[in-house]
């Protein structure tokens, strides 16, 4: 994604997306029986985290293309970034940021450096 595309999502700051904005942007996840369900508002994921309605497990993505990642992949994040106050902010572009570095760190931890060969045993 584009940083001039982020940089528009955060023009979405302290407002409710439109329905049209919602469809493009909304948060989106995958059921048990792999159906992409959404688009879910910031406001509606973060009732339902707050309840323990969500599972960390569940896939879940911001948009409407890219890989979904685990809950708890993006909470992790959320925990370790002191500018983050909530899971689901409405900022859009922070949810992007978020994700983008959730996904880094699951192809990091699939796919770790290897070791040089001058490295001892």
């Amino acid at each position: 994604m584009s940083m001039k595309r982020i940089a528009s999502l955060d023009e979405t700051r302290d407002r409710k997306l439109s329905a049209e904005e919602l469809q493009e942007w909304g948060w989106r996840y995958v059921d048990e029986e792999r159906i992409e369900r959404g688009a879910f508002d910031s406001s509606t994921m973060q009732v339902w985290w707050a309840k323990s309605e969500l599972p960390a497990e569940l896939r879940i993505r911001y948009g409407g293309s890219g890989s979904f990642v685990p809950l708890y992949e993006l909470q992790a994040v959320v925990e370790r970034n002191p500018h983050s106050a909530t899971l689901f902010p409405d900022d859009g572009g922070e949810c992007m940021r978020n994700l983008a570095i959730a996904r880094k760190t699951i192809t990091s931890a699939a796919f770790p450096a290897e070791s040089s060969p001058n490295s001892a045993k």
